[in-house]
Parts: C-alpha cells; structure tokens; sequence
C-alpha cells in the first residue's frame, strides 16, 4: 500500500482504502465499492452517471440506479472527505456537469505506482540495466495483495479484473526474462513451475521454462516439459503449441548455441533474430542489419490546414519514452475528409524518427472484401528480410513473428482503410520501439491507442487555402467571396474541395465563379463534384454498400427531410417505427455514424452532412419514389403536432384550444410538468421550425398540419419568438395565396402574439378600426375559441398603445365568447388582460385590482399557474399606481414565488423588474439599482429587448442618486434607442424628458 497524507486506495487486490497513516476507511457495500472502482480506473476522466451505471449493472439496471448511484457517491464523499462541509464544491470526489471525478493525491492509487515502476523497468532493461529492472519489477510486483479487485461486482469490474490479472502476468513474465539474462536459472525453474501450475495453457511460461532447465544442463527435463505443454494443449484446446514453443522445442534439439548463457555484460556479436524469437532485447539489438523499408505513400505537395490534429498525431507517435507503452494512433473519419492524406503527411513528418523503416498496406476496409491481414504480415515480413520459407502459415504465429523481428526495431507502420480492430489487432508491434498510424471510417473500439483523432470536415479559412493551393494562388477570384461560396457549397470536404480545385486546374480559361455556380445548386451538385477517377458519389456509396437493407433505408428517407438535427423520436417517425420504444431506431442510427455515414454531435442527435444528405436524398428519389418523401414529412408532422399538443395541455391545461384542432393521429412524446416542455422545445426548436418550412413548401394537408403545430407552439424568450415568427409569417402568406383560410388564421394568431409590445400590429388593423385580419379570418372559418384568444392578444395590444376604448371593444367581446362557449381558460386570460388595461390606460385602478382578483381565483381553479402569475402581477401593479406600495410588494412577491414553482423565468424577471420601480419610487434606489442590473443579466440571456429597455430605465432614474451620473446618461440612451425601435413611443418621450430635466 502506497503510504502519504491524504486518502490512498488499493486495487491490486481486495479493495481498500487507508487514510494517514494506515487508519482503514469503511468503503461500503459491494455495489458502492464498485462505484468507486470505476472512478478510481478513469484516472483524472470525468465519469457520467450513466457509465456508472452500465459499470455496476451493465445491461439490466433497476429503475432506481440513477438515485442508487447518486446515494453511493454522496456516501463516498463523506467516507472518503468527512472534513468537507456540505455543499462545498471540489473536494476529493467533485460532480463535474452530469458526472463525476475522483482526484486522489499523486501514488495514491498502487495500480498507478505498479504502472510507473514496471514502465521503469522496462526502460532500464531497454537501456542493458537489467539489475534495476529486477529491482523494479519485484517493487511492482510486492504491490500485489491478491486477486485484483476481489469481491467486486459488476460487468465493469470483470473486465478490469481479467486485464490486470494479464498485466500481472507479463510483469512477472518479463522479470522471468531478466532473471535468464543474469543467468539465475534456478530461480527461474521455481518461479515458471508455480506460475505454470496457475496458468498451465500460458505457452510463454513454458518457453522460460525449458530455456531455463537446458542452461541448468537438464535438457532431459526442457523436452519433458515441452511434451507436458503440448499435451496439456491438444487435449484443453485442441490445438497444437504456437510457434515459438515449437521453436524453442526445435532449437533445445538441435543444441542450438545460441541459447547458452553468458554473463549479462556480455553479448553476443549476432543473432538471427527469425531464428530466436525467444532470444533477450540484448541479443536482439546486436542482429545483423536488415533490410529498412520506406513504403509510404507520396506526401501530397499542396497539403494544408489540419495543424491541430497534425501535431496531436506526431506528438503521440514520438512520445515512445516518455509512455514506456506502444504508440498506436487511430484516425476516424467519414469518407472524403482527407484521413490518408493526413495520416501520409504525419508519416513522412516522422519518418525520420524510425530509422528502421516505414511499412504501409491500405486495408480496403470499405471495400466488399477487406484485406486478409495474414496477407499483409507476409508482405511485411519478407519486407523485413523474412525468407518466405521462414514465415508461417498460421495468422497468430505470422502475428507472433512480426513482433517478434519488430521487438529490436524502431519502425512506424501505416495502416489505411481498415474495416475493424480485429483486422488491425495482428498488424500491430509489441515493444514500444516501433509505432501504428491507423485510418478507418469506423471508430475502432478496443484497440490500446495512445491518441485517436475524430477528423471532422475543415474549416472555412482551412478549405479556402486548400482551393488556392490546388489552383494557385495567382488565379483571379481564388481568394474572394465567390471562393468561400465554392467551399461552403462543397460542404468544406477536403475531397470534394480537391475535385473542385482540380477541375479549375485543368480550365485556365474558367473563372471560380463560374463553378461556382455550377455547384451551388443542390439538384446537380454531386453530378458536378466528380473529376477523372474522383467522384463525391463513389466515395460515399463504398460505406452505403456495406449497410444492411434496414439501415439503407433508413440512410435513404431520413434524408428526405430537411432539418439541422435530429432526434432518435423523430427519426423513429420518419423512418415508421415507433417513437416511444427508440431501441430499434437508436441501432439503425449507430450503425450508420460507425460507418460516418451519419454524425452524433450529442447523444441521441444526428445529423448528415450537407453532401452526405445530398447523396443520400438522390438514392431515396430513385430507390423509393417521390411518394415515400411525403409519407415521411406526414408521419413526422403527425408527431410534432402530438407532441405539442401534449405540451400545450400542460401549460395550458384548461385550454379549450386543442379541441378546435383536427385530432392528432400520433402518440406524441410525453411530459412530466410545463418546466421540461420548454427545456426540450429549446433543443429541438430550430428542427422543429425547419421541417415546418418544408411542409409550408409541400402539400396542403403538410400545410394545414404545421399551421396546427404553430399555434400550440408554446415559446416565451424572445429569441424563440424570433425564430418562430418568420415562420408564421411565412405559412400566413403561403395559405393566403392557397385560399386556406383557417391554416392562415392560425398564423397569423401566432403573428399577433409575437407583436405584442410593439407598434407592429397597427399595420394588420382594418380600415382604423379595433379589428385586424386575424379576427375577420376566424369569423369566416367560424372558429370561437381561436377568436377569443385572437380578441383577448388584440386588447392587450391596443392597451400597450394606450387605445382603453379600442381594448374595451376586443376584451368585452372575448369575455362575452368565453363565457358563451364555456372557455374558463379564456375567460382568466381576458381578465388578467383587464387588469392591467386600466394601469396601461391610467383608469380606474379599482377594477384592475378586482379584475386581477377574479383571475387569480378563476386560475387556481383550473390548476393554470402561469395565468395565476399573470393576475398577481396586475394586481400589484394596479397596487403600485395606487401608491399601496406595502400591499404591493407583497403580491408582487407571491408573484415571483409562484413564477419560481412554476418555472416562469420570464414573468419572473417582468415582475422583479416592477419591485425595481416601487424600490425607486419610495426612495431605495440602491436595491432598484440592483435589481436592475441583475435583470439586465437575465434579459441578455434571454435576448427580451423590452425587458432590458425598462431595467435601464430603472438604472436610468435611480443611478444619478448614488452618484454615478455618467452609467445612468449610458443607461438612459440605450432604453430610449430599444423603446423606439420597439413602437414604445411615450416611453421613448418619457425617458427623453428625463434627460432634457437633468440637463436643465
């Protein structure tokens, strides 16, 4: 155990912890210590919860094992850090977003002390100080108190267990080798026999074995004991021995002399390394010289960009020393994004560094039939100097012999294309010497790298240097805006930016604008991207032919519909399974991101690139006909609007809207409250909005389906309503022009909404009077209970011009509707709306405060907190104007806690914004001051313009009174700049009152 002031913990064995100087710590039960386990192996690695739980449970976790984990940690924390306060952040076990980390004091932990020191000992036995890499070794090993993780449950814990017990395994079988070096072969024939008694199938045990008993001149005994493993082996496996006991057997026959010891200072002057694969790292470095291949492919001359993950790739394959480990770098990429161009130019930019030569083989591991890998190991070998006699037959004994001659070698080998780990696994070295540069479509999961890159497309300035280099930098046009069109048109795909350059190349007489333009239509763009034997489509169909019929098709229609991301729901709907199980929909999608035909920029999102979604759309319209598009685009818009509706009935529980709504033919998505509608309509609002305007483009039963989902859209901060309203406005022009007079209605409701607070509306009005065309649309189509919320949006917006007459008229007649067609809901709106009609007006205060009372009791009734917030707080503005400033702030901070409940933040920081202004007016300018500012936090955040004009106004009237004039001038012009680019004309005039009296 590793002894120091802090907490440290042992693996190497059953796991404990001991703090000071030796005092235990409980650690719990066996399912804690498992939780603990998996963040003490992820070393400084934030761990999610959701790895905990596939760590503890794997497959078949309870349906508490988020709450069980979150207990455990706690638990942990105050074993581990009893001293820590509660609630006090960091600490030895810190939350870090969804997850956790573990940050023990360096050598705290004996796995990494083992590591350190047997990486120790390797470089020492590397550099002939064999001694101290006994030395090492034995530390390392002294480590160990058992069974490493004994007792630990979970899938987590077995895979740990079976790779430490390996790691075990070969630090005591290279401390058998350098026991052979020193000559202490009795030594060795004890230690062999008891570790071939607990591992009797280990052929490399056997090998040290009889090495060890023909130098102790019982050469009797190395052939019994050759015969004892073959024997073990045929009748266990059914399998002969490998090639290196077969070897060693060949040689202990034929006396060979080279496996005489002599004294460690000593060496040989050489040894034919085919011929002693068994034969010490010494003797190894003194082989005759070898042939030294330099198989890389040409690095291209007009390479550019990639610096970061250039350097990412050298630094890791030139960092042999310092990691004592196999450098093995993996590349991952979609097709196209220039993964064997990149790994050639890191190549050759470390070549120099493996004086032994470079090998390369291109894996075609996205062609139909994958190279063999025993292929390439005979290349490689004979490229090595192995006579083709000499190399087996067999790929784990070919495997076997490449590391085998790599061991004294310091060679880079270059893999490109490969289909999976398991074709890469046998081509890889096995002493830290030699290096693998490895490239694939596919992340290759399982292979021990020392760095993996994710090759994305390039950027902007990155492509736009890769067009001038292919062109040249003197072409007209190459370094201007038309060149940036041309690269955002390819996508910025290195591939499609080097069909493009090479096409300019070979026209001197073209101009860039002129493929420019070829290229910027979607409809012939891949027909465009192709030049001699290069070719967008061809890239793109090798991955699509490796798909299965199911994931084709799924590949094919989720591209016919056009939206920034998605979701596993709505791909389930698209593709016509069943959005509420997502099992089988989440298989189909990994599928294609394993083979990068599709990318996961989060969980549980997808999206294609712009040429992939190009590619794959061609092959839907000729695979699947133009119907299967429209069926798409309905099945999702059905889900859409369910799954609104759903949402809807949450925020507005009472509403009688959605019964005025054709019924939706879909589930939908479920919610628990209205807090978690808004959180995930703020994810997926922009692909919500995108698949909108392609239905607006689309059919009239597309048309009509998303006029319904936009109007129980439900979005509060302002930059949604900036993404919502251009939409709106859109489908209100496109059913005006259709004569879909109730899709129009709906929009334009929509529309209305969004105008609230600015002088947008006056524009809609007819001829002067209180009606626009939103009203006169719902009493054609004769739709009541949009009409009522049409009048009841209209009052509040002729209330916020100061218009009490015009409101009158629309509020009397939305009530007189609510109360006919029996919309409770309604009718809480219109009088919350009244309620703060005479403030806005300047009327009759009383009735503000009785109508923000009825509203008030009417939505408590129907369990409607947002309308609740809304009645308080024209309550207590009515309370404000009346100078009843005690009663006031009182219900203005029922408001916020109701607000806070509710999850309202923007009516929440409306109304902190009111207590701002009764704090100025009874003199407490400093707390108006504050919470102003703190307002305006909040009203970036949400990007509400009319929210932050009014905390500046309050900063405005209340800073010069502490003494900082020059912040309240700042403050007084940006509100009256917002105020008058929002229609908010008296408050402009006010504000510039303000002003003209202070410099009077």
């Amino acid at each position: 155990m590793i002894m120091g002031q802090g907490v440290r913990f042992g693996v190497l064995g059953p796991v404990r912890a001991w703090r000071g100087a030796g005092e235990p710590v409980a650690l719990g039960a066996p399912q804690q210590v498992a939780v603990l386990v998996r963040l003490l192996l992820a070393g400084a690695w934030t761990v999610t919860a959701d790895e905990i739980i596939d760590a503890v449970w794997g497959d078949e976790p309870s349906d508490r094992a988020l709450g069980t984990v979150r207990t455990y940690v706690a638990r942990l924390r105050k074993c581990l850090d009893p001293e820590r306060a509660r609630g006090e952040t960091g600490g030895l076990l810190a939350s870090v977003g969804s997850g956790y980390v573990l940050k023990p004091d360096a050598e705290a932990l004996d796995l990494t002390v083992f590591d350190d020191l047997t990486v120790r000992a390797g470089e020492a036995r590397g550099a002939g100080r064999v001694d101290e890499a006994v030395d090492l070794y034995r530390r390392g090993l002294a480590l160990w108190r058992g069974g490493p993780l004994a007792g630990v449950p979970g899938p987590y814990a077995e895979t740990q267990r079976v790779r430490l017990v390996e790691a075990g395994l070969n630090v005591r079988q290279a401390l058998l080798e350098c026991e052979l070096e020193l000559g202490r072969h009795g030594a060795v024939v004890e230690e062999a026999s008891v570790m071939i008694a607990e591992h009797p199938l280990r052929e490399q045990l056997y090998e040290s074995l009889m090495l060890a008993l023909y130098r102790s001149g019982r050469q009797a005994e190395a052939l019994a004991a050759y015969a004892e493993a073959r024997r073990l082996l045929d009748g266990e496996l059914g399998v002969e021995p490998g090639f290196g006991l077969r070897e060693m057997h060949r040689r202990i026959l034929a006396a060979d002399p080279t496996l005489n010891v002599v004294p460690a200072s000593v060496r040989p002057a050489t040894v034919d390394v085919r011929n002693a694969p068994s034969a010490t790292a010494a003797t190894r470095r003194q082989a005759p010289r070898m042939p030294i291949p330099a198989q890389l492919p040409a690095d291209i001359p007009d390479f550019s960009g990639r610096r970061v993950p250039t350097r990412k790739i050298v630094e890791a394959l030139t960092d042999r020393a310092a990691s004592g480990r196999v450098a093995i770098v993996t590349v991952s990429g979609m097709g196209g994004v220039g993964k064997s161009t990149l790994a050639a130019h890191a190549a050759h930019a470390v070549a120099d560094r493996f004086p032994d030569g470079c090998l390369y083989a291109d894996l075609r591991g996205a062609d139909d039939r994958p190279t063999d890998p025993g292929d390439v190991l005979g290349r490689f070998l004979t490229a090595l100097g192995a006579a083709p006699e000499t190399v087996p037959a067999a790929l784990d004994e070919r495997a076997a012999l490449f590391r085998t001659v790599l061991a004294s070698r310091r060679v880079l080998i270059l893999l490109d294309n490969a289909f999976d780990a398991a074709q890469v696994r046998p081509l890889l070295p096995g002493a830290p010497e030699s290096a693998a540069l490895v490239t694939s479509r596919p992340h290759l999961v399982g292979l021990p790298t020392a760095a993996t890159v994710d090759l994305d497309v390039m950027d902007a300035d990155e492509a736009a240097e890769l067009l001038s280099r292919i062109v040249g930098s003197g072409r007209p046009g190459v370094d201007g805006a038309a060149a940036a069109e041309l690269v955002a048109a390819c996508g910025c795909l290195p591939l499609a930016v080097r069909i493009v350059g090479a096409r300019l190349a070979a026209r001197p007489n073209w101009t860039v604008e002129d493929i420019a333009g070829r290229v910027a239509g979607e409809q012939r763009r891949l027909r465009e991207l192709r030049t001699g034997d290069l070719s967008i489509e061809a890239c793109f169909s090798v991955s699509y032919q490796q798909l299965d019929p199911d994931a084709a098709r799924a590949f094919r229609l989720l591209a016919t519909i056009s939206f920034p991301d998605m979701g596993l729901e709505g791909a389930a709907s698209i593709i016509g399974l069943d959005p509420l199980d997502t099992g089988e929909t989440e298989d189909l999608l990994e599928s294609l991101v394993d083979l990068a035909l599709l990318e996961s920029p989060a969980p549980g999102r997808y999206r294609y690139h712009d040429l992939v979604r190009a590619y794959a759309r061609d092959l839907a319209l000729a695979v699947d006909g133009p119907e299967a598009a429209d069926v798409c685009l309905t099945r999702l818009l059905e889900m859409f609007q369910a799954t609104a509706l759903n949402a809807f009935r949450l925020t507005q529980p009472r509403s009688m809207l959605p019964g005025s709504l054709e019924p939706a033919r879909s589930p939908g998505l479920p919610f628990t409250d209205a807090a978690e509608t808004r959180a995930v309509l703020a994810v997926r609002l922009p692909s919500i909005l995108a698949v909108m305007r392609q239905a607006i483009a689309g059919s009239p039963e597309h048309l009509s389906i998303a006029a319904q989902n936009l109007v129980l859209l439900y979005v509060d901060p302002q930059w949604q309503r900036n993404m919502v309203k251009p939409a709106a406005e859109l489908l209100a022009e496109t059913a005006a022009r259709t004569g879909d007079q109730l899709s129009e209605a709906r929009a334009r409701r929509v529309i209305d909404y969004y105008s609230l607070g600015t002088a947008e509306f006056l524009e809609s009005v007819v001829d002067g009077g209180p009606y626009n065309r939103t009203v006169e649309l719902c009493r054609a189509v004769g739709d009541r209970i949009l009409l009522t919320d049409v009048l009841d949006n209209l009052g509040a917006m002729w209330s916020t011009v100061r218009r009490r007459d015009l409101a009158l008229i629309c509020l009397d007649e939305a009530r007189e509707l609510a109360l006919s067609t029996g919309n409770r809901q309604a009718l809480a709106a219109v009088y919350a709306t009244m309620a703060q009609l005479p403030v806005t007006c300047d009327d009759d205060l009383e009735a503000a405060i009785e109508h923000g009372r009825r509203c008030v009791e009417l939505s408590r009734e129907l369990g409607d907190f947002e309308n609740v917030a809304t009645g308080l707080y024209g309550t207590a503005l009515a309370l404000q104007r009346l100078g009843r400033f005690d009663e006031a702030e009182a219900v203005y901070d029922e408001c916020v806690r109701t607000c806070q409940e509710a999850r309202i933040p923007n009516r929440e920081e409306t109304t902190r914004f009111r207590i701002a202004t009764l704090h100025a007016a009874v003199g407490r300018h400093q707390e108006a001051a504050a919470i102003a500012e703190h307002i305006l936090a909040g009203g970036e955040a949400l990007h509400d313009d009319w929210l932050r004009a009014q905390a500046l106004g309050v900063l405005a009237e209340s800073l010069p009174r502490l003494g900082q004039d020059e912040r309240a001038e700042t403050a007084r012009r940006e509100a009256m700049e917002i105020f008058t680019r929002l229609g908010l004309v008296a408050e402009a005039e006010a504000l510039q009152a303000l002003g003209a009296g202070r410099a009077g």
